[in-house]
């Protein structure tokens, strides 16, 4: 497995150290924090999901921590709950993710959740209420596990020019850590374990 659960603190910890507390959803906070995606950049979608993921961790419901998507692996979800070697989640966390779906699925169909006209909308839509399933749709064109040539996608290093210096830093964090993950995946010693332990000490 892919993870560490703790009966006794009643949480589990993820392989890029991302810790998931087992608590009941507030399904009214989850609504109530919708956090919305300003840009259409690939940088910009990429650090918009780890926001809207950590929001709704906070809250109880689940979505999968960014960098731990991996190629070809996980379904329409895009990670696999269970207790094998393979798998991402623990069983106790299936109930869990399954709460999760319908909540997600409407925070993402907001008016206001992207920037309009974009295609973000359209995948979402194609997604008939199964909120997991439309945020790796919204990661398909933009996270290194889900794009044919992923390098394409991080050619330039980040310019600061009319962007706040904080803005600044979270594009060269993101630039950074696609990087990594690349420079991980094509390594001769690659394993998935490695990709996700190094993406997070990179932080």
């Amino acid at each position: 497995m892919h993870c560490w659960i703790n009966p006794a603190l009643e949480k589990t910890t993820c392989a890029d150290g991302t810790i998931f507390f087992h608590i009941l959803i507030d399904e009214k906070m989850v609504m109530k924090n919708p956090v919305p995606c300003k840009k259409d950049t690939h940088a910009a979608i990429r650090r918009w999901h780890q926001t809207f993921q950590e929001t709704l961790m906070q809250h109880g419901a689940h979505a999968h921590p960014l960098w731990l998507f991996r190629k070809n692996h996980g379904g329409e979800w895009g990670f696999a709950i269970g207790d094998g070697p393979n798998d991402n989640l623990p069983t106790p966390l299936c109930m869990t993710c399954h709460q999760s779906l319908t909540r997600i699925y409407q925070l993402l169909s907001q008016s206001t959740m992207f920037p309009t006209g974009i295609p973000v909308y359209d995948a979402v839509a194609n997604c008939y209420g199964n909120g997991l399933k439309a945020l790796k749709a919204i990661l398909q064109c933009s996270h290194p596990a889900f794009v044919d040539k992923p390098s394409i996608l991080v050619t330039n290093y980040p310019k600061q020019k009319e962007k706040s210096p904080l803005e600044h830093k979270m594009e060269v964090e993101d630039f950074l850590l696609y990087k990594c993950v690349l420079l991980c995946r094509d390594s001769p010693r690659n394993s998935t374990t490695q990709v996700s332990w190094t993406s997070s000490s990179s932080t």
